[in-house]
């Protein structure tokens, strides 16, 4: 089970300094999870929209969030891309 206590852990486990490029790396699966089980109070997705140069992104706490075919079932990894 995922819920943003797990994920904020995550979040902080990276050195500030290495945070900046940061992102979220999980399957279709796990992506589908995560957005029926992150809401608020309200029912609203955690989940925001980020427009970058024209492209809008999907973010978590700020952080892009992609969705690879190559990860596996129920598995989250919060990268830095440079440092992998």
């Amino acid at each position: 089970a995922f819920d943003m206590d797990a994920l904020e852990t995550m979040y902080y486990s990276i050195p500030q300094q290495y945070r900046g490029p940061a992102c979220w790396l999980v399957n279709d699966g796990t992506a589908a999870l995560l957005r029926s089980e992150l809401k608020d109070t309200t029912g609203r997705s955690l989940f925001d929209k980020n427009v970058v140069d024209g492209v809008e992104w999907d973010t978590m706490l700020g952080k892009r969030f992609y969705v690879s075919e190559y990860m596996d079932d129920d598995t989250i990894l919060f990268v830095n891309p440079e440092f992998y």
